[in-house]
């Protein structure tokens, strides 16, 4: 039998079962039966395998050989002029539409198979032809010149119909359509659980908790089926009502008993089309087991006044939250400027409303800070009274002179003192103390407490009343006679205090000996101790003698000369008892003057000093003592230097010029 003949069966069997309005079954149109036909291009209806259709405008039903078809009619679907030909149904298909598929090719009438082929659309409607929705995507002639296969599924449910509709194309191009089919829409969609805001936990029970079930074609109550599993502990489920709310809706609602446990619910669906759905919603507790808290640190706490307050807190831990330590709600009262007990609260509720045993903490501001003793003593040591003593007690809250005491410890001799205290204002209290004209030694001790009963003690020490005055001892001899010209150094002088013993140190010496012009001078000592009491002063008489020797004139005789500076292979010094060989380097050619020093530029003479050294072994061998032969023309080689002029009758202006420098050298030749 052929594809035709068995179309035209089905056509048949659907036609005789259940009328001509429409059709349940699949649907197949291969344009063959009795009455499928239309020869003019104008629109018409026509009855296609049971249904109506509109063939126009610019559609018919092609017979001709010039169209492409399986059998002995194709549709057929031209532009005329631009009015786009199409193939529409006029009747529902009711059993849904599935997959829609047909045959398409150009027509091969003269003309058909050149220019701009046709292009055409199949879309469909499921509310009476109102809307259209594409089916697909738009199909292209060109160079389609045997029937060619088009297939889509759109598995629509309800009622549907289909229309061809050409969309472009050059003007008179045509082309046929043949073997049309549509299947029935076929259910494959499970139905839909919705758990409805539910509440998954709780600390009581939960009846609040609503399932719809809702499914494209139909589901019976029947069909649903509602249960706990994977339980712990006393979960279980009551109450479950489902009800039919339509064809395609179920509602269900159910109650989770109030005993502590955890479950998940299981709902089972399955619609008429035997789809079946398993949703399972996870997590529904009953947890009726309060938290606990736990307090860090001590229960009572004691703040000093006006101490900033950090509180140590608590911690938090639930069966089955964990820990809720950051939901801990703390009260906190404290003001640490105002002295009283405080107290902090600590609560907190698990995630299903259960609320811990409070906790709490006493906080008691408290005044622990001492009074302030503070001594102003700028006088410690006196050889009279001192009264400038002040002592200021202060207190961060208040404080009484009646609570403040003044004690005289450690005396030595007679010491005495007296104070008179005062109230300043409510929390400080000052004292001015007299220590007595008495010779001797003694503390000051203060003791001062507030009226929270904070108490403080200070004691300064080291205060003297003296009255005796240092001695003063001459070292060596009362008078000293030097000859013009000699260096004199004092011997000095020791000093002693009765209570600051050696005082030497602090002797002030002055002096007006000048030992170069002759005159009685003196030298003074003196000192004080630390309470001002200033020693009987010492007077050492200094006399500086004539120098014996007469020089007759600036200039000297070679006789003296040689009488003084001897022979070059020897000089007998008298000053140093011994002989001294002048070396015959030693010959002096700078100019020298103090202050100087080998190796380093002398403003004076405008040069590098060489020859220091040289000069200080002249000095010291002619027995005018220059120091230390180490280079440098200090204050001690200066006034051999002018020693030395002055015994030679030369200028003493210390200058080692051309007329002393000449002589030094004479005295090695």
């Amino acid at each position: 039998m052929s594809y035709k003949n068995i179309s035209k069966l089905v056509f048949l069997y659907t036609f005789f079962l259940f009328g001509t309005n429409f059709v349940f079954a699949d649907y197949v149109v291969n344009f063959e039966g009795v009455g499928e036909t239309d020869g003019g291009y104008a629109a018409a209806t026509v009855n296609l395998s049971g249904l109506n259709w509109s063939s126009g405008p610019e559609g018919l039903v092609g017979t001709n050989v010039g169209d492409i078809k399986n059998g002995a009619r194709a549709a057929r679907i031209r532009n005329n002029g631009g009015t786009f030909g199409s193939f529409t149904m006029l009747q529902d298909k009711v059993d849904g539409l599935g997959t829609i598929s047909l045959q398409y090719a150009r027509a091969n009438f003269s003309g058909d198979r050149t220019g701009i082929s046709p292009v055409f659309v199949v879309e469909y409607s499921m509310n009476g032809g109102v809307d259209w929705l594409p089916a697909g995507s738009p199909i292209d002639t060109a160079g389609i010149d045997t029937l060619t296969t088009f297939s889509t599924n759109i598995n629509q449910v309800g009622s549907g119909r289909i229309r061809i509709r050409q969309t472009a194309g050059d003007s008179l191009k045509r082309f046929n359509v043949d073997d049309i089919a549509i299947t029935d829409f076929v259910d494959t969609t499970k139905p839909v659980v919705t758990f409805i805001t539910p509440t998954k936990a709780s600390n009581t029970a939960i009846t609040n908790t609503t399932v719809q079930i809702n499914d494209n074609v139909g589901i019976n109550v029947a069909d649903v089926a509602i249960s706990a599993t994977n339980t712990t502990g006393g979960f279980t489920l009551s109450n479950i009502n489902c009800t039919q709310t339509n064809t395609t809706t179920v509602d269900c609602t159910l109650q989770i008993n109030g005993i502590e446990g955890a479950g998940d619910i299981q709902v089972s669906a399955t619609d008429t089309s035997l789809n079946n759905e398993l949703v399972t919603e996870t997590g529904f507790i009953i947890d009726t087991t309060a938290p606990v808290i736990t307090r860090i640190g001590s229960a009572s706490v004691i703040l000093p006044l006006g101490e900033v307050y950090t509180d140590a807190g608590a911690t938090a831990s639930d069966n089955r939250d964990g820990d809720i330590t950051v939901n801990i709600v703390t009260f906190d009262p404290v003001d640490n400027l105002t002295l009283g007990t405080y107290i902090l609260t600590y609560n907190v509720s698990d995630a299903v409303g259960n609320a811990a045993t409070q906790v709490t903490r006493s906080v008691e501001v408290r005044n622990t800070e001492d009074p302030i003793i503070t001594f102003n003593a700028p006088t410690k040591i006196s050889n009279n009274s001192i009264t400038d003593i002040e002592v200021v007690i202060t207190d961060n809250i208040e404080i009484s002179v009646l609570d403040i005491n003044v004690n005289y410890i450690n005396t030595t001799g007679s010491f005495s003192a007296s104070e008179n205290c005062v109230q300043t204002d409510t929390a400080t209290v000052t004292c001015a103390i007299t220590i007595n004209n008495q010779e001797g030694t003694g503390d000051i001790q203060v003791e001062a407490q507030d009226t929270s009963g904070n108490s403080d003690t200070n004691t300064e020490i080291g205060f003297v009343i003296d009255t005796t005055a240092p001695t003063l001892t001459l070292n060596g001899l009362a008078s000293v006679t030097l000859t013009q010209g000699d260096i004199y150094t004092d011997a000095g002088a020791s000093a002693n205090d009765s209570r600051e013993g050696n005082l030497t140190g602090s002797i002030v010496t002055t002096s007006n000996v000048n030992s170069i012009a002759p005159g009685t001078y003196s030298v003074r000592y003196n000192v004080s101790d630390t309470a001002g009491n200033a020693a009987t002063e010492l007077v050492r008489t200094v006399v500086i003698e004539k120098k014996k020797e007469k020089v007759g004139s600036r200039r000297i005789s070679q006789d003296e000369l040689n009488k003084i500076f001897g022979k070059k292979d020897e000089l007998k010094v008298p000053s140093l008892g011994e002989n001294k060989i002048c070396p015959a380097s030693n010959i002096l050619t700078q100019n020298l003057k103090a202050p100087a020093r080998n190796g380093k530029y002398h403003a004076y003479t405008r040069a590098i000093v060489k020859e220091a050294k040289i000069l200080q072994a002249h000095m010291n061998r002619l027995g005018f003592n220059a120091g230390p032969e180490d280079g440098i023309i200090g204050p001690l080689t200066d006034t051999a230097i002018k020693r030395m002029q002055t015994f030679l009758g030369t200028t003493p202006d210390g200058y080692v010029g051309p007329k002393t420098r000449e002589l030094l050298n004479k005295s090695c030749s």
